[in-house]
């Protein structure tokens, strides 16, 4: 990947102030950060079956890329499996609104599920929910969240060309997964919608279909499945910042007006199998 001084200089801003990486991952791009995972091999030696003797045992990297004209930084978790060949499933982890991939990393955990499965683990960066406040990040899901809806980021775009990174040989495409929690969660619905062909299932932790506004017509964007998506919704019945019944909801700062989680269920969708609506606190 090739940087101006700009470039190379928005980067050591955005890794030093914006995403409160940690200090000892260093900045790569993806293609130097699979090579070093290969033990040298590049994607194209990999897709002809080229390996190389490595002690690799899994590791972080924080990945930086050019897309429509941003700069774009990812947290990327390789496993120790990632060294021995043959393709791999590959999970998306987006952060909510407000958040960043460090914070997403350190909530959730999946790098360790990640370890042990033997699965790439990709966790993005959004952009900042308003202009300057570089820390508090967010994604374009439709009408939510504030600067990345209203000024229409690529945020789709950014997906799709992180997984044509890869080769075939790293991973297995018809595995790919994707996961979020709330902003992170509707971005992910509309990822579903988007990018079927592209995803085997989602998995959306308090958040809900962001293509409109209650009780208007007019869509975000077009939910046009290519195929079927698999869904796993998980939402709070005393959630305020995402009501389950939808309606208003005022959170970071901002209000939303949302549409409810049974709304959600339908969109997309033919037929439902299963809904469950609450969890006993013990057994």
């Amino acid at each position: 990947m090739k940087l101006s001084l700009s470039g190379l200089t928005a980067l050591v801003l955005l890794s030093a102030c914006s995403v409160g990486t940690n200090a000892n991952t260093e900045l790569v791009s993806l293609d130097q950060a699979i090579r070093m995972a290969s033990g040298g091999v590049t994607s194209d030696e990999a897709a002809r079956g080229v390996r190389r003797a490595n002690a690799f045992q899994g590791r972080q990297y924080r990945i930086g890329m050019l897309h429509a004209r941003r700069l774009r930084t990812f947290l990327l978790y390789l496993p120790p499996q990632f060294a021995t060949g043959g393709a791999l499933p590959l999970v998306f982890n987006f952060h909510g609104a407000g958040g960043n991939s460090q914070q997403q990393s350190d909530m959730t955990l999946l790098r360790d599920k990640a370890r042990r499965e033997g699965f790439i683990l990709v966790e993005p960066d959004g952009t900042p929910i308003r202009p300057l406040l570089l820390r508090r990040l967010g994604w374009n899901a439709g009408t939510c969240c504030g600067s990345p809806a209203s000024r229409q980021i690529d945020d789709v775009g950014f997906v799709k060309k992180i997984l044509s990174g890869f080769s075939s040989a790293h991973v297995n495409r018809s595995r790919v997964h994707g996961v979020g929690f709330s902003n992170g969660g509707m971005f992910t619905h509309r990822l579903g919608c988007e990018l079927s062909d592209e995803f085997a299932s989602i998995a959306v932790v308090a958040a809900v279909v962001a293509d409109q506004e209650p009780g208007s017509s007019a869509k975000a964007y077009a939910c046009n499945v290519k195929r079927s998506v698999p869904v796993l919704l998980i939402n709070g019945e005393k959630d305020n910042c995402i009501p389950f019944a939808g309606g208003q909801a005022s959170c970071l700062g901002s209000s939303h007006n949302l549409l409810s989680v049974e709304d959600a269920l339908a969109f997309g969708r033919t037929t439902t199998i299963a809904v469950l609506t609450s969890l006993p606190l013990s057994r």
